[in-house]
């Protein structure tokens, strides 16, 4: 018997042959740079506010202190420096310049205010 005309040849397949599905390889990621630490800039720093106190007795409606800025504060801890005080010696009264005091970082000061005179002065 003679073999049949294709005896010989691999089956054809009824479908293409599939082929492995490819895994697309990642780059390898880069590491991020070493982080750094910034230097602060020069003259940014401010150096720590030292503080002062002041104490105030008398029979003053109303008492503050302003700076030459402007800054206003009440009697106790305060920035050093000069200092206007301000006082109101009765209700609705106008405020009056009651003394001017320099606040230091070492002496506590101490103010005693009386309304006959209009005035704050401090105790040594």
């Amino acid at each position: 018997p003679e073999a049949p005309p294709d005896a010989g040849a691999p089956p054809v397949p009824e479908s293409p042959p599939r082929r492995p599905a490819r895994t697309p390889v990642a780059p390898s990621p880069t590491p991020p740079p070493a982080p750094v630490d910034p230097e602060p800039p020069v003259g940014s720093q401010h150096p720590p506010e030292v503080h002062g106190s002041v104490a105030a007795t008398g029979d003053f409606v109303e008492l503050w202190m302003q700076d030459a800025d402007g800054d206003q504060y009440e009697p106790g801890s305060l920035p050093v420096g000069k200092y206007t005080v301000y006082a109101r010696f009765q209700q609705g009264g106008d405020k009056v310049v009651a003394a001017i005091v320099d606040v230091e970082e070492a002496r506590p000061l101490e103010l005693r205010c009386a309304a006959r005179f209009l005035k704050c002065k401090q105790i040594p």
